[in-house]
């Protein structure tokens, strides 16, 4: 499910397919990419007539150009700066 990268900072509702039509999913504040959330009951239907989950991929979209806008790419920068301290590389 791709999302941007604001809808996975902050957190956003979002329409999914499912084996039975669309439903609405919560993606909660803060979710990266790679995330996976669970649909319970929403996948395929087993031999007893139950239904598995359905899993939901996050991948955050980074957005084209924004670096060729400069008032996007000065937000960008100052979020970089106020983040610096907390790099997802660090171990």
């Amino acid at each position: 499910m791709p999302v941007t990268f604001s809808e996975a900072g902050l957190g956003t509702k979002v329409q999914v397919p499912t084996v039975e039509g669309p439903v609405t999913v919560t993606v909660p504040p803060g979710t990266s990419s790679g995330s996976r959330l669970r649909l319970r009951g929403k996948g395929v239907k087993r031999p007893d007539g139950s239904r598995g989950d359905q899993l939901v991929r996050v991948e955050i979209v980074a957005p084209k150009g924004a670096a060729d806008d400069p008032e996007t790419r000065k937000l960008l920068e100052d979020l970089a700066k106020r983040t610096e301290h907390k790099s997802p590389r660090s171990f």
